[in-house]
């Protein structure tokens, strides 16, 4: 399961659930090879992060080849600005209404491996330090050289409006790569 959650800090508590839900959510976990305590605890950190401010902010789900076909239609330039527009806004309201402190680090952890990856942004995401010493931020989708540029583009301007790091980027037609001095 993309984006899985571990963490030694934990609440015991007591639900009560649907006996029908909670028969499903034993499948769907055993289908996933994870516990039914790991899969609720993803269910609930996606709606705290992503599912809970998605509704409150009227947002829906779109069907991966919908959205591809989506993009064809949007002019790069209109597809850069709404991304840095509405992008901008729905990450402070996050990190200020969960009360998190705009950093690296929290960039990394709260929206880079859980909000932008749950929503399907990319696919996949991995961060390490390259021999020049700069943070290197490595996305994967399959939406095509359009949404490698602008979501590129994008998540530099956040890079640097937002942390105030300079950094660079790098396109390919499925991969976005940025370098990131962290000095």
């Amino acid at each position: 399961m993309r984006g899985n959650l571990k963490s030694n800090d934990k609440s015991n508590v007591t639900i009560s659930v649907d006996k029908k839900i909670f028969n499903e959510i034993k499948k769907y976990a055993a289908g996933q090879g994870q516990s039914v305590n790991a899969l609720l605890n993803t269910i609930l950190t996606k709606y705290v992060f992503l599912y809970g401010p998605a509704e409150a902010q009227e947002g829906f789900l779109v069907p991966h080849k919908f959205f591809i076909g989506l993009l064809e239609y949007i002019p790069e330039e209109n597809l850069l600005e709404l991304i840095k527009k509405d992008g901008f806004e729905a990450i402070r309201s996050v990190f200020v209404q969960g009360g998190i402190s705009f950093s690296m680090d929290n960039m990394i952890k709260y929206f880079f491996e859980r909000i932008a990856l749950w929503a399907g942004t990319y696919y996949k995401f991995r961060n390490y330090y390259d021999d020049e010493g700069f943070l290197c931020l490595a996305f994967e989708h399959s939406y095509g050289i359009k949404w490698s540029k602008a979501i590129g583009a994008a998540l530099v301007s956040i890079i640097k409006e937002i942390l105030n790091h300079n950094a660079e980027l790098k396109v390919t037609i499925s991969t976005i790569l940025i370098r990131v001095d962290n000095k």
